[in-house]
């Protein structure tokens, strides 16, 4: 087993989700996680849980204030943003152990300098329909200020999305269908950069 304090190197493979809110990234990459085809870094969130929502190893790491400055003034983050009145922030990531691949769930707004830290970076973005993210928003209890925000900024945050994607993946049928095209495309990535790999050697 890999030591898992060790830092993943530069030019390894790593997976990144990105998408609007509620396209499904969480459910997707936790799916990822237990299939034992991705170790996931979570990123630093100084919001507040959703009922039922806890710190998970895929999504956020629910921080104070206090903490997510400690860690910004460590030089621990890769990039942070402020967005819905909370704080984000995307660490470093550690090596996976082997037959893993390393992944993160990130906005848009934290591809540039996720791109420039980790240039071997395999970017999926995640669509939906605004009906079903609207629907989806409302069944995991979010308020209708939250609802309101995050649907107004949907397109901008869509569109931002596909300027960085190299796969786009449709998440309106069943969740299943996209668990398995993302599954897909891990693998096939997995292969072209170990061929890549060895081509240098």
């Amino acid at each position: 087993m890999t030591d898992q304090s060790e830092p993943l190197a530069r030019d390894e493979l790593v997976i990144v989700l990105i998408g609007a809110s509620a396209v499904g990234k969480s459910t997707i990459a936790r799916h990822l996680c237990d299939a034992g085809l991705v170790e996931a870094t979570p990123t630093w969130a100084t919001r507040t849980p959703r009922p039922g929502e806890q710190s998970t190893n895929y999504d956020h790491r629910f921080v104070t204030d206090e903490e997510f400055d400690r860690q910004d003034a460590g030089g621990g983050f890769i990039d942070q943003h402020a967005f819905y009145g909370a704080r984000y922030g995307v660490t470093p990531l550690n090596k996976p152990e082997d037959n893993r691949e390393a992944l993160v769930v990130l906005k848009p707004v934290f591809m540039p300098a996720f791109i420039d830290y980790y240039p071997e970076a395999r970017i999926y973005q995640i669509e939906a329909s605004t009906e079903k993210l609207s629907a989806r928003m409302h069944a995991r209890g979010q308020s209708i200020e939250d609802i309101t925000e995050r649907m107004r900024l949907h397109a901008r945050e869509a569109a931002d999305a596909r300027r960085y994607a190299h796969v786009v993946f449709s998440n309106n049928g069943a969740i299943e269908q996209a668990m398995e095209a993302v599954e897909a495309q891990i693998h096939a990535d997995r292969a072209a950069h170990d061929s890549k790999l060895l081509s240098k050697a």
